[in-house]
C-alpha cells in the first residue's frame, strides 16, 4: 500500500510520530512504501508570528523551556545527518533511515502535490498536526485522506484538543482517526483509542503519550484498510464542542488552575 505522511516541519514531535507509526506498520510484516511529507508552516504564517503566538501561550519560563526543547532536538537533527542517534530529530535522515521517499511542500492544497500524491498512487494520506484547510482537490486525489486528531470526536473538536481537555479536568482524553471533509473533524471516524490524562501532567508529556497511542491508532486504522475490513461511523456533531485556539487570558487560567505546558524535567523525557 502506498502511504504519504503528512506532517510539520518539526523537530520535537513529528519525527518520534513518524518514527513510532513506520515502526508498527513494520511490525506487521506489511510491505508499505510510505512517502513522508514535510509541510511547510512558515509558508503561511511568518516565523516571528509563530515565536510571538507561543510566546504569549506559554508564558516566559515556560516558553524558554520550549525553546531549549527546540534547539536540543535541532542539534539533534544536525548530528542525526552523521551519525545515528536514538532519538529521531531530522524528518530527513528519519526518512533515510526508513527507506521512505521524503517530499517537502508549502500547501497541501498546490498543484504540485496534488499530482504529486496521484503520480505516486498513494492511497492512504494521514495528515498530523498541519494547521492547513484541506480543500476539495487534496481530499477527492486519495481514497483515505484520514486526519489524526487528539481527542474522542466529537467532544474537543477544533484546535489544540489536549490542552482543552487538561484545562477542563478531564480524567481521560484520547486520539480519533477520521476521513477529513471540508467541514472540520466532522468526517467519518475509522479508528479510536482512549487514555488516561493525569492532573499532574505536563501538556508536553500529554503529546508524548498521544504519540503511543495516537501511532497505534494510526497503524490499525491501516492495516483494516489493507485488509479491507475497516468499519466507518459518522459521528454526532450536534454533540461534543469546538474550541478554538486559547487567548492570552484562557492559557493565563491554564497556569493559574496549577496546569504547565512544560517543566524542567521535560528536558529529559523526550523519548516515546
Amino acid at each position: 500500500m502506498n502511504i504519504a505522511l503528512v506532517v510539520p516541519n518539526d523537530t520535537l514531535y513529528a519525527p518520534l510520530y513518524v518514527k513510532k507509526i513506520v515502526s508498527l506498520l513494520e511490525g506487521t510484516g506489511t510491505h508499505h512504501d510510505i512517502t513522508i511529507c514535510v509541510w511547510n508552516p512558515c509558508a503561511h504564517k511568518s516565523f516571528a508570528s509563530l515565536i510571538r503566538e507561543r510566546f504569549r501561550l506559554y508564558g516566559a519560563v515556560q516558553f524558554s523551556i520550549f525553546c531549549i526543547l527546540m534547539v536540543l532536538t535541532r542539534i539533534g537533527g544536525v548530528v542525526s545527518t552523521i551519525i545515528p542517534i536514538r532519538r529521531p530529530c531530522s524528518l530527513r535522515a528519519l526518512s533515510r533511515e526508513c527507506h521512505s521517499e521524503y517530499e517537502e511542500v508549502n500547501s497541501i492544497n498546490e498543484k504540485g502535490f496534488i499530482a504529486l500524491m496521484q503520480e505516486k498512487s498513494i492511497e492512504v494520506l494521514v495528515s498530523i498536526a498541519v494547521n492547513e484547510k484541506y480543500k476539495a482537490g487534496i481530499l477527492n486525489a486519495v481514497p483515505f485522506a484520514l486526519n489524526v486528531h487528539s481527542s474522542l470526536i466529537p467532544r474537543y473538536r477544533g484546535v489544540m484538543a489536549l490542552f482543552w481537555a487538561h484545562f477542563c479536568e478531564e480524567r481521560t482524553i484520547g486520539v480519533t482517526v477520521h476521513r477529513m471533509v471540508e467541514a472540520y473533524d466532522s468526517g467519518a471516524i475509522l479508528g479510536q483509542c482512549e487514555f488516561a490524562l493525569p492532573s499532574n501532567a505536563t501538556l508536553h508529556t500529554l503529546y508524548l503519550k498521544s504519540i503511543v497511542e495516537g501511532s497505534r491508532c494510526i497503524a490499525e486504522v491501516i492495516n483494516a484498510i489493507s485488509n479491507k475490513s475497516v468499519e466507518e461511523r459518522n459521528p454526532d456533531c450536534t454533540v461534543g464542542s469546538y474550541y478554538s485556539f486559547p487567548s492570552v487570558a484562557e492559557s493565563r487560567e491554564y497556569r493559574k488552575r496549577g496546569k504547565r505546558f512544560f517543566a524542567f524535567q521535560d528536558l529529559w523525557r523526550q523519548t516515546v
